[in-house]
């Protein structure tokens, strides 16, 4: 799990959280507090990490956020993290949510027999 002192880190692996977004780096922070995010760990570098709100979606659980860096995308983090995750999870179902764009989760959550909902990429 996620700890105080992973905060840093955790918000330069994330692109969104180094511009900086405040709304996403209190998000992270959040589930760092209620020890909802996973961390994956590269030889002292936190390369990746997942948030998971616990039944928060009819009862299910939900990965909210999967985030990888960008240096250490299509190596497998992800697909670990998934799994580090449906073995944790309470509920019988994993739920998460994408944009139609993002081909990489929607295949990730696929192979890992998650429910998706997409949402449209385009704006209006």
């Amino acid at each position: 799990m996620a700890t105080h002192a992973d905060l840093g880190a955790l918000f330069e692996c994330d692109p969104r959280s180094a511009n900086p977004d405040v709304k996403r780096r209190a998000q992270i922070e959040l589930a760092v507090d209620r020890g909802q995010c996973i961390v994956w760990d590269n030889n002292g570098q936190v390369v990746g990490f997942i948030v998971t709100l616990p039944h928060h979606f009819f009862g299910r659980d939900f990965v909210d956020l999967l985030v990888v860096s960008e240096s250490h995308r299509r190596q497998g983090i992800g697909r670990w993290l998934m799994r580090i995750v449906v073995k944790l999870v309470a509920s019988a179902e994993v739920w998460t949510s994408t944009n139609e764009s993002n081909i990489a989760m929607r295949d990730l959550a696929c192979k890992r027999r998650l429910v998706v909902q997409r949402h449209s990429s385009r704006s209006g």
